[in-house]
């Protein structure tokens, strides 16, 4: 429980600076745009309804609520999340909700989403199962978040770090001392960040 809340709180975090990164990313709902008017008014709507989630930044959905609403709520974000046509921001919003949903399925979903071709979506894939789904003895799913250490994109290898944080898999302790006295400066910072997160 304390893991998931930790990941939502991240999100909600990495969301917001994705945002107001970004230019292309789609606006939320909650932006205020003509085209976006009534929205909550359609709330009651089964897809508008799920739109705004995904779609809400101001939003941090709780995970037993989403699935009363939606029973497919996990297979909906699976979609989103592998939506070549959705935005960029709604892909993210979507694998990292997948945090809150640890089962089979979901962590195969976001294992196919480390092959992405957008980095964003690559990083958070990244993120989310190391944060959420690796546990202290799943040597073959560390082994897979390992090799994003060789993603070409700095922000995927800065997730792959900033996962290990949450896990307390005896080879991610090992490889995050590795690293935090490394050579690279970046990644030396973050995975000493998460060394002090794992010891908490």
């Amino acid at each position: 429980m304390m893991k998931s809340t930790f990941l939502r709180i991240t999100g909600l975090a990495l969301a917001i600076v994705a945002l107001l990164a970004s230019p292309a990313l789609a606006q939320s709902p909650t932006t205020g745009d003509s085209h976006d008017h009534g929205v909550h008014e359609l709330a009651d709507d089964d897809a508008t309804a799920f739109d705004h989630m995904v779609r809400g930044i101001d939003l941090l959905p709780d995970p037993a609520a989403m699935e009363q609403r939606w029973p497919d709520v996990s297979q909906r974000l699976i979609a989103v999340a592998k939506d070549e046509q959705a935005t960029t921001f709604e892909r993210w919003r979507a694998t990292s909700l997948l945090g809150n949903f640890v089962d089979s399925t979901t962590e195969q979903a976001l294992i196919d989403l480390t092959d992405d071709s957008e980095p964003r979506v690559r990083a958070m894939a990244y993120y989310v199962l190391g944060a959420a789904f690796l546990n202290a003895g799943d040597d073959e799913l560390f082994s897979h978040i390992k090799s994003g250490l060789d993603d070409d994109e700095a922000r995927v290898r800065a997730d792959v770090v900033r996962s290990l944080g949450w896990t307390k898999h005896s080879e991610a302790g090992e490889l995050l001392d590795e690293l935090a006295s490394g050579d690279d400066e970046t990644l030396q910072s973050i995975a000493e960040r998460s060394l002090q997160r794992r010891s908490e």
